[in-house]
């Protein structure tokens, strides 16, 4: 799966498409904390949100946002999400 995605995200980055690349990395970034990645998570988590913005996408904004809070929640100490949410 890993593969998979980074493949994926490469292509969508090398064609511009942005939606994909938000998308993917969002997805990328799940992955990694699913494996326990969480600084990995916690990167590709915060550069998805801000393409979120860039779209202009409501919803995939609080995705985004709320996504790029669960690495957080296991990582120590507890007020590491703020440089996220400051992002």
């Amino acid at each position: 799966a890993l593969d998979q995605l980074s493949t994926a995200l490469e292509v969508a980055q090398r064609i511009g498409y942005t939606v994909w690349v938000c998308i993917l990395t969002n997805n990328l970034g799940d992955l990694c904390r699913e494996l326990g990645w969480l600084d990995d998570a916690e990167a590709c988590l915060s550069e998805a949100l801000p393409l979120s913005l860039h779209l202009g996408d409501q919803a995939n904004m609080q995705t985004r946002l709320g996504n790029a809070a669960s690495p957080l929640r296991d990582k120590q100490p507890p007020h590491a999400a703020r440089s996220v949410l400051r992002a």
